[in-house]
């Protein structure tokens, strides 16, 4: 039960992970159902009887697809076709699941206060007395009961059928479960504890507490609602042997495994059956291709169809078990083909189609022929004009090629004139212009000169014009100062002095000292901003070499680090060399104690080559000797060979001159008793003699006959032992002999003497 609670939690989860429903989208499902195996075993509990039911549900939905839509389409047409009882088990689902089945029987019975699995087999017995399916012969105890299933005849044991169907399980066991620290445990087999108290508390309704066998038939019946909402294929698994081993099959085991699965009955079935069909109008449309041009088309077209399959099908049927069956069945509005007649009209019509169509190729094959005929005819013309043209633009080419090389001939002549002329020429251009170069090389050094002059006269009057303003301007400010320190005198004694004086003097100086000012002002504000482009320039170079201090000190750090890893990678470095310097040793020493190893293998190499050179020359020796000792021993043979062939022979011929010897004595035995019969036969037909002598006649006649039989008998004895005595080759010849020697007569027996 914990078991069966647990899986049913794995399930349940793995099917709420999995659902594609909960999505509102249409979806569909691909499922594959693993079922029982058929089971018989030589005690069947109730194990195998559900096994065996589920397995009955499934052979009934194979064979309502198989089958049963097969008989719907037969009957409507009329057709009769295999008797569907052998594949329909539908007996068998009623006898186990009816109102009145194994099922409700078994669930009475563990509902009842004394039920028992005795009285479960009597009312079944009871109940299906009359049913093909339960069997009643064959059992020997109270508790057994059979059922003929599809695949066979099962018997059940009922012992212990009503215990194992009530689905019980102890209180003490539910409480101990339900106190488990395993959360799912506790959870499922709460949910347990609480529809057990349920069903306690609603005593009354205790008949409808579920039994095992209800929720098998509840959960099967749910699958198979779902298998006929589906569509289905079937696979049939076959266990090759009992072993589990590859490449072996145990035909017995694969036989019983196909016959329990139905397959045999349905092998059967599926060779009555039609497997394809085609309305007369098809029929007709199809396959009067195939018919002569003489051949009858009055009538109706169901008619014509007949007519037509049964020219075309004509010496088509086969006898099974003395039985003629035709390729096909017609039908009330369809004709229903066997395996076989259809793709015989097909074929042949196929060909028809086939050599039709080879000679519609021919034709336009032939027509591609001409059209690609005429196509290279003109593609002839039009190479042949190409090639004319040419030759013509040749032709053209070579008079072109005569008229060039002349004027090329009349041009060199005229350059070579012109080329003279222009030698005599170029002398004087070269005088001209080298005289021309130097008139104006001349001139730009005047030039030169002259803008020098100018230049410097410009420089100098420049300079004049700036010493003077500046002189005029100190000698302004001397004055000013002058003035100011008398301005000053003035002020310190205002009382010798016009105040008129004072005050255009103060003016004079007040308007000298504001000009001072503004300019004094103007060169402050560019010294300002010059003061403040240098503290910029200032900030900016800061920041800058504060960038570089920084910059400076991940550089220091950098370099310790990489100082720290050049140190660490040269004490590597030193530890590979000291590492390649080992290696190098120890490979020098693999390679001397290698090459020691190969010396020492090549040495055995060389005494292992020797030795068995040595042996293969001993061997071929021994070869030679054997075969001169085996042609000696065929020599021999064949020697015996002959002389027992000889003496075969020698026999043979001793033989047959004994058997003439016997066969001329058993003629001479046969004239004198066919003889001795002739006599008393006429002495017989004459009436001569009484009763007495008759009877002697016939006694004397019965002896003959036992003599002749006893004779024939001992020719075939020493013919069969000439036969067990003679070599192949003679029992080859013995037909011929025993013709020879005339015992073949004697086959018949006595019985077949006649007296003439």
């Amino acid at each position: 039960e914990m078991y069966a609670q647990v899986f049913e939690t794995l399930v349940e989860a793995i099917n709420e992970a999995t659902d594609a429903g909960a999505t509102g989208k249409k979806t569909g499902s691909i499922a594959i159902l693993d079922m029982f195996g058929f089971e018989s075993f030589k005690v069947n509990r109730f194990e195998q009887l559900c096994i065996n039911y589920a397995n009955e549900s499934i052979q009934h939905k194979y064979a309502s697809d198989i089958f049963l839509a097969a008989k719907e389409e037969y009957e409507p047409e009329g057709i009769e076709i295999f008797d569907f009882s052998k594949v329909d088990n539908s007996s068998v689902l009623d006898l186990i699941e009816s109102r009145t089945g194994l099922i409700m029987v078994l669930n009475d019975e563990c509902l009842r206060p004394k039920g028992n699995d005795e009285s479960f087999v009597y009312k079944s017995k009871q109940i299906h007395r009359d049913s093909t399916r339960l069997l009643h012969h064959g059992l020997h105890r109270r508790t057994e009961f059979a059922i003929r299933h599809f695949a066979g005849d099962v018997k059940y044991d009922a012992t212990g059928f009503v215990e194992r169907n009530m689905d019980r399980l102890p209180t003490d066991l539910l409480e101990l479960a339900c106190s488990s620290s395993n959360i799912i445990i506790q959870r499922r087999f709460g949910k347990l504890a609480d529809a057990v108290a349920e069903v306690k508390k609603n005593y009354r309704r205790k008949r409808a507490v579920a039994t095992i066998c209800t929720k098998f038939r509840t959960q099967l019946s749910d699958l198979m609602k779902d298998i006929r909402n589906s569509k289905t294929r079937y696979i049939r698994c076959v266990k090759p042997n009992g072993d589990c081993l590859p490449l072996i099959t145990d035909h017995d085991m694969t036989m019983k495994q196909l016959a329990s699965a139905g397959l045999v009955t349905a092998i059967m079935v599926e060779r009555e059956t039609f497997p394809s069909c085609l309305p007369y109008s098809v029929i007709w449309d199809r396959f009067n291709i195939l018919l002569p041009e003489d051949f009858d088309t009055s009538g109706d077209m169901e008619t014509k169809a007949k007519r037509l399959l049964e020219f075309l099908l004509e010496g088509k049927e086969k006898v099974v078990a003395g039985e003629v069956i035709a390729p096909y069945a017609c039908g009330k509005t369809k004709v229903f083909f066997r395996s076989g007649a259809q793709e015989e009209l097909d074929s042949q019509r196929q060909g028809i189609f086939d050599t039709n169509a080879t000679i519609i190729q021919n034709w336009y094959r032939t027509i591609l022929l001409k059209r690609k005929f005429g196509k290279a005819r003109e593609a002839s013309i039009v190479i042949q004009s190409f090639w004319r043209m040419c030759l013509a633009k040749k032709l053209r080419a070579a008079i072109l090629l005569a008229i060039v090389r002349l004027q090329c001939w009349a041009r060199c002549t005229l350059a070579v004139t012109s080329l003279y002329r222009l030698r005599r020429m170029k002398a004087a251009s070269a005088i001209q212009s080298r005289w021309r170069a130097h008139d104006k090389r001349s001139e730009l050094l005047r030039f030169r000169r002259a803008a020098n002059v100018i230049r410097r006269n410009f420089v100098a009057t420049k300079n004049r014009e700036s010493m003077s303003s500046a002189l005029s301007r100190v000698v302004e400010e001397a004055q000013m100062d002058q003035k100011a320190k008398d301005f000053q005198k003035k002020l310190y004694a205002p009382a010798t002095y016009d105040r008129d004086e004072l005050l255009e003097e103060c003016g004079i100086t007040m308007g000298y000292l504001t000009r001072q000012l503004s300019t004094q002002r103007i060169r402050s504000t560019e010294l300002g901003d010059q003061a403040n482009r240098a503290r910029e320039a200032a900030a900016l170079s800061q920041a800058h070499a504060s960038a570089v201090e920084s910059s400076m000190a991940a550089s220091k750090l950098e370099i310790t680090k990489l100082r720290g890893s050049n140190a660490r990678l040269r004490s590597h470095v030193g530890e590979i060399k000291a590492g390649t310097v080992n290696l190098k040793h120890l490979i020098k020493n693999m390679q001397e104690a290698h090459n020691d190893t190969k010396r020492k293998q090549r040495a055995e190499y060389e005494d292992m080559k020797t030795s068995y050179e040595d042996e293969l020359a001993a061997m071929k020796r021994e070869l030679r000797e054997v075969k001169r000792q085996h042609a000696a021993e065929v020599e021999e043979l064949r020697g015996e060979m002959m002389e027992s062939e000889e003496r075969n022979r020698r026999e043979v011929e001793r033989l047959h001159e004994e058997l003439n010897a016997t066969e001329e004595n058993h003629t001479n035995d046969l004239y004198k008793m066919m003889d001795a019969l002739a006599v008393q036969e006429g002495s017989v037909r004459s009436g001569v003699g009484d009763g007495g002598m008759l009877r002697d006649s016939s006694s004397e006649e019965e002896e003959l006959r036992d003599r002749l039989e006893t004779m024939k008998m001992n020719n075939v004895k020493a013919a069969r032992d000439l036969q067990a005595i003679l070599c192949d080759k003679c029992q080859r010849e013995f037909p011929p002999v025993m013709e020879l020697l005339g015992l073949n007569q004697y086959k018949g027996g006595s019985r077949n003497l006649q007296v003439d």
